[in-house]
């Protein structure tokens, strides 16, 4: 869907209702960047989320959370809740009776890219709102 994050060094996983997020979340804990979340019903992807991890300082040091994306996923707070995703994303599938999230992570700012996750984040968000006039599910207003 998105090409221009092709350049990256990315990876992702899988989290099925049964499953622990710290436990089956591969994204890095010192990088910053972005990811996506899929909700998977069958053959059915669902994009429901572009998020992002790690800021630019005005002195234009990148500041990544001392956990990165990884810490990014497992401890930010779901959708409109004040609750973090490990906490209540089991509930969530099951209620929602999604079979599974696919979540993919890309680091855009390392040694090699020097691009903002911020400004990848927002592209990403205006190329899906380009495409469907509407923001991803699970996003929030920006």
């Amino acid at each position: 869907m998105f090409s221009e994050l092709n350049k990256y060094k990315q990876d992702g996983f899988l989290f099925k209702p049964e499953n622990k997020l710290s436990k089956v979340c591969n994204a890095p804990d010192c990088e910053s960047g972005v990811y996506l979340i899929y909700a998977v019903n069958g053959k059915k992807n669902q994009l429901v989320y572009i998020g992002k991890s790690g800021r630019m300082e005005q002195n234009g040091i990148m500041q990544s959370r001392k956990d990165g994306i990884k810490g990014r996923l497992i401890n930010g707070h779901h959708k409109d809740t004040k609750t973090e995703r490990y906490k209540i994303w089991n509930k969530v599938l099951v209620d929602d009776e999604i079979d599974y999230l696919k979540v993919e992570w890309y680091i855009t700012f390392d040694g090699k890219h020097k691009d903002i996750p911020a400004y990848i984040e927002s592209k990403l968000l205006q190329i899906y709102f380009n495409d469907n006039g509407c923001l991803p599910l699970w996003n929030k207003a920006i």
